[in-house]
């Protein structure tokens, strides 16, 4: 369902480096974005896997910055840091600072970034230890796999919520299907948006599902490939650059002592499953696909 508020095109003028860039349907998600107002509200842009809810983020993170915004973050999970830093160089004239390592390279990154205005671009196990306590507020603060802070007693969950008191601006990003499962869903609306999670607090088994997604619209925007079939063509590539955890690290090197190059090129899975950047990835892939009851070719 679309937005209750009225969106006016002469209100949100897209960044000239993606007016040619956007399809139709990221340019409405991008002016939904910037509907969502400063004060305390925040957003779930929960477009399916593949409809480009980066570049609608970073649309609006340009078009802030145009009207003289400085503080920007990005929280993500490892394995997409490089994905964010390349799509933003690719599809923005903003600069990015990836702030991830050891204890002295996040300290060296996070004073780069706090002295250059550029995004910062960090893991949700970097945020308790990086001083973001230390800024008064974020421009605009975009939680990528959103999904991974549905949990209240979870210590990420803790991290992010404190970044949220202190930003304009907020976007949750998650291509997993969110409308069934109540509970998880009220917490993060709660999160964003105070007003609209009263209105769903006693939402239960007593309401159908249009009465619950007519509550949740002005904060949650979900498009699927049959919403905007027409406006995309036969087929979609994805690149997708994933990083090599220490796990992968250590046995890339030992693999080129080793001049056993066959297993360099597959190193992701001569590892264990569970330390397999590619496993984990893949293993998201198809639970989303799943959730939108889809199926994958592996």
């Amino acid at each position: 369902r679309p937005p209750s508020r009225t969106i006016r095109d002469a209100e949100y003028e897209l960044p000239e480096s993606l007016e040619n860039v956007l399809r139709p349907y990221q340019a409405y998600g991008f002016k939904w974005l910037r509907t969502l107002d400063a004060a305390g509200f925040g957003g779930i842009l929960a477009d399916e896997m593949g409809l480009g809810k980066t570049i609608q983020a970073i649309a609006a993170m340009a078009h802030l910055k145009a009207k003289g915004g400085t503080v920007f973050v990005v929280v993500c999970p490892l394995s997409i840091l490089a994905n964010w830093d390349r799509e933003i160089q690719k599809h923005s004239s903003m600069q990015a600072v990836v702030i991830h390592g050891s204890a002295g390279e996040r300290e060296r990154q996070f004073l780069e970034w706090k002295d250059t205005g550029k995004i910062a671009i960090t893991t949700y196990d970097a945020l308790g230890k990086l001083p973001f306590h230390e800024l008064e507020q974020i421009d605009m603060l975009v939680v990528d796999e959103a999904h991974n802070v549905k949990n209240p007693n979870a210590q990420r969950t803790a991290y992010v919520r404190r970044l949220i008191w202190i930003s304009s601006h907020v976007v949750y990003m998650t291509g997993t299907p969110l409308e069934n499962k109540v509970e998880e869903m009220r917490f993060l609306i709660r999160s964003l948006n105070d007003e609209v999670g009263l209105s769903i607090a006693k939402v239960g088994m007593g309401f159908s599902s249009d009465i619950f997604k007519e509550k949740i619209a002005p904060v949650y925007l979900r498009r699927v490939r049959e919403d905007v079939l027409k406006e995309l063509p036969e087929l979609i590539e994805i690149e997708d650059w994933l990083l090599l955890n220490d796990v992968e690290e250590q046995q890339y090197e030992k693999t080129l002592i080793e001049r056993n190059y066959m297993n360099v090129r597959r190193l992701s899975w001569n590892v264990p499953l569970e330390s397999s950047t590619k496993a984990q990835k893949l293993a998201e892939i198809c639970e989303e696909a799943e959730g939108d009851n889809r199926k994958v070719l592996v």
